[in-house]
Protein backbone atom coordinates (compact mmCIF):
# COMPACT_ATOMS: atom_id res chain seq x y z
CA UNK A 1 0.00 0.00 0.00
CA UNK A 2 2.82 2.43 0.71
CA UNK A 3 4.12 2.23 -2.85
CA UNK A 4 0.71 3.12 -4.26
CA UNK A 5 0.39 6.17 -2.03
CA UNK A 6 3.90 7.33 -2.95
CA UNK A 7 3.16 6.81 -6.62
CA UNK A 8 -0.07 8.74 -6.29
CA UNK A 9 1.78 11.62 -4.63
CA UNK A 10 4.48 11.52 -7.33
CA UNK A 11 1.90 11.66 -10.11
CA UNK A 12 0.20 14.59 -8.38
CA UNK A 13 3.52 16.44 -8.17
CA UNK A 14 4.20 15.79 -11.85
CA UNK A 15 0.79 17.19 -12.79
CA UNK A 16 1.50 20.28 -10.67
CA UNK A 17 4.92 20.78 -12.27
CA UNK A 18 3.39 20.42 -15.74
CA UNK A 19 0.80 23.06 -14.92
CA UNK A 20 3.37 25.46 -13.46
CA UNK A 21 5.60 25.11 -16.51
CA UNK A 22 2.77 25.78 -18.94
CA UNK A 23 1.55 28.66 -16.80
CA UNK A 24 5.04 30.13 -16.79
CA UNK A 25 5.14 29.97 -20.58
CA UNK A 26 1.66 31.45 -20.92
CA UNK A 27 2.44 34.34 -18.58
CA UNK A 28 5.53 35.23 -20.64
CA UNK A 29 3.73 35.37 -24.02
CA UNK A 30 3.23 39.17 -23.98
CA UNK A 31 6.90 39.84 -23.21
CA UNK A 32 8.10 37.30 -25.77
CA UNK A 33 5.80 38.88 -28.34
CA UNK A 34 7.10 42.37 -27.54
CA UNK A 35 10.75 41.29 -27.53
CA UNK A 36 10.47 39.71 -30.99
CA UNK A 37 8.00 42.32 -32.35
CA UNK A 38 5.53 39.59 -33.28
CA UNK A 39 2.34 40.49 -35.06
CA UNK A 40 -0.86 38.80 -33.86
CA UNK A 41 -0.68 36.53 -36.92
CA UNK A 42 2.93 35.52 -36.19
CA UNK A 43 2.08 34.86 -32.55
CA UNK A 44 -0.90 32.78 -33.61
CA UNK A 45 1.32 30.78 -35.95
CA UNK A 46 3.81 30.14 -33.14
CA UNK A 47 1.07 28.90 -30.85
CA UNK A 48 -0.25 26.74 -33.69
CA UNK A 49 3.23 25.23 -34.14
CA UNK A 50 3.35 24.53 -30.41
CA UNK A 51 0.10 22.57 -30.61
CA UNK A 52 1.08 20.80 -33.81
CA UNK A 53 4.40 19.65 -32.38
CA UNK A 54 2.58 18.39 -29.29
CA UNK A 55 0.23 16.31 -31.44
CA UNK A 56 3.16 14.82 -33.35
CA UNK A 57 4.91 13.96 -30.07
CA UNK A 58 1.86 12.18 -28.62
CA UNK A 59 2.49 8.95 -30.51
CA UNK A 60 6.27 9.06 -30.00
CA UNK A 61 6.00 9.46 -26.24
CA UNK A 62 3.12 6.98 -26.08
CA UNK A 63 5.31 4.32 -27.66
CA UNK A 64 8.19 5.25 -25.36
CA UNK A 65 5.89 4.95 -22.34
CA UNK A 66 4.79 1.49 -23.52
CA UNK A 67 8.35 0.38 -24.11
CA UNK A 68 10.20 1.88 -21.12
CA UNK A 69 7.37 2.47 -18.67
CA UNK A 70 5.27 5.58 -18.24
CA UNK A 71 6.85 6.52 -14.92
CA UNK A 72 10.38 6.35 -16.33
CA UNK A 73 9.51 8.46 -19.37
CA UNK A 74 7.60 10.97 -17.27
CA UNK A 75 10.33 11.38 -14.67
CA UNK A 76 13.11 11.78 -17.22
CA UNK A 77 11.14 14.16 -19.39
CA UNK A 78 10.03 16.31 -16.46
CA UNK A 79 13.44 16.46 -14.80
CA UNK A 80 15.68 16.76 -17.86
CA UNK A 81 13.79 18.13 -20.83
CA UNK A 82 11.08 20.38 -19.42
CA UNK A 83 13.59 22.78 -17.80
CA UNK A 84 15.51 22.95 -21.08
CA UNK A 85 12.40 24.03 -22.96
CA UNK A 86 11.96 27.15 -20.85
CA UNK A 87 15.67 27.95 -21.03
CA UNK A 88 15.62 27.68 -24.83
CA UNK A 89 12.60 29.97 -25.05
CA UNK A 90 14.20 32.48 -22.69
CA UNK A 91 17.46 32.63 -24.64
CA UNK A 92 15.95 32.67 -28.13
CA UNK A 93 17.33 35.90 -29.57
CA UNK A 94 16.05 35.53 -33.13
CA UNK A 95 12.71 34.56 -34.56
CA UNK A 96 14.09 31.29 -35.95
CA UNK A 97 15.53 30.29 -32.59
CA UNK A 98 12.17 31.12 -31.03
CA UNK A 99 10.37 28.96 -33.59
CA UNK A 100 12.69 26.03 -32.82
CA UNK A 101 12.31 26.58 -29.07
CA UNK A 102 8.50 26.72 -29.33
CA UNK A 103 8.39 23.54 -31.41
CA UNK A 104 10.68 21.83 -28.88
CA UNK A 105 8.54 23.10 -26.00
CA UNK A 106 5.34 21.87 -27.63
CA UNK A 107 6.77 18.44 -28.38
CA UNK A 108 8.24 17.92 -24.92
CA UNK A 109 5.23 19.33 -23.07
CA UNK A 110 2.77 17.32 -25.16
CA UNK A 111 4.81 14.15 -24.84
CA UNK A 112 5.16 14.62 -21.11
CA UNK A 113 1.41 15.09 -20.91
CA UNK A 114 0.82 11.73 -22.59
CA UNK A 115 3.37 9.93 -20.42
CA UNK A 116 2.12 11.39 -17.15
CA UNK A 117 -1.48 10.53 -18.01
CA UNK A 118 -0.42 6.96 -18.80
CA UNK A 119 1.42 6.82 -15.48
CA UNK A 120 -1.65 8.17 -13.66
CA UNK A 121 -3.78 5.48 -15.31
CA UNK A 122 -1.32 2.80 -14.13
CA UNK A 123 -1.42 4.13 -10.56
CA UNK A 124 -5.20 4.35 -10.63
CA UNK A 125 -5.46 0.80 -11.98
CA UNK A 126 -3.24 -0.55 -9.20
CA UNK A 127 -5.18 1.33 -6.59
Amino acid sequence: MKVIRNSRFAVSVIFAINGVVFGTWASRIPEISDFHNLSPAALGLLIFLLGLSAIVAFSVFGRAADRYGASTVTKRTTCLLIPLTLIFIAFANSIWMLVAAIIFFGAIHGGDDVAMNAWAAEVERKR
